[in-house]
């Protein structure tokens, strides 16, 4: 591909995100969610591999408990485990007061700030649907 090409792949890039980020600012507003309950399970994953479903190409999850084995059997390193956190959250919706809840899932270095029951982060609440919300 030739620097043109990359260059309008980028512009449609930056273009994305800027509308992404202004559908944000006009349509959201920041709310503080609480973790109400949180799971922690490993996946394994190299630089170019990583171990997946039979059958399928999903990533296989696994308990951190076997997660070392498994990586040694299939040839990985123990620096090839990683951390996914499934958590649950509620928030009170800024129209209406109501209670709602919502699900999330983080990898890496920011699944530790999500495995805690009762920890406080900041989502965005949709300014006129109680149910929307985005990270």
């Amino acid at each position: 591909m030739g620097l043109k090409t990359y260059g309008a792949m980028g512009a449609m890039l930056a273009v994305g995100v800027g509308v992404s980020q202004a559908d944000k600012s006009m349509n959201y507003t920041p709310v503080d969610a609480t973790v109400t309950a949180s799971v922690v399970d490993c996946y394994v994953k190299s630089n170019k591999t990583q171990l997946v479903e039979r059958g399928s190409e999903d990533r296989a999850y696994m308990g951190c408990d076997v997660a070392p084995m498994a990586a040694a059997v299939h040839g990985y390193d123990a620096s090839d485990v990683h951390e996914r956190v499934k958590f649950e959250y509620e928030f009170v919706s800024p129209i209406d007061g109501s209670v709602q809840t919502g699900d999330g899932s983080r990898e890496g270095s920011a699944a530790a700030e999500y495995n805690a029951e009762g920890k406080v982060f900041t989502i965005y609440a949709h300014k006129e649907d109680p149910a929307k919300r985005r990270f």
